[in-house]
């Protein structure tokens, strides 16, 4: 959600993106937490994974998408579903 950290409230951000309407995550590179080129319905369960279930990090530029080379953060965003 742009916050600088990493909590439930990321998850619940991008699934108010994905069905809901809500705002676009700012940083493309960071929507994708499980690296497979999409950001979909598996990168919130990807990252609440990680959060509550000691699952795997989510890819760079996690954990902070301001420490990632900016043109990670400027390419265009995965289209969504």
């Amino acid at each position: 959600n742009g916050d600088g950290s990493n909590d439930l409230s990321d998850g619940i951000f991008s699934l108010l993106h994905l069905f809901a309407g809500g705002r676009a995550p700012g940083c493309a590179a960071s929507r994708d937490c499980n690296g497979d080129g999409k950001f979909d319905l598996t990168d919130a369960i990807f990252d609440l994974n990680h959060l509550f279930a000691s699952g795997p990090a989510p890819r760079a530029p996690y954990p902070a998408c301001d420490t990632a080379p900016v043109e990670l953060c400027e390419t265009p965003p995965p289209a969504c579903p």
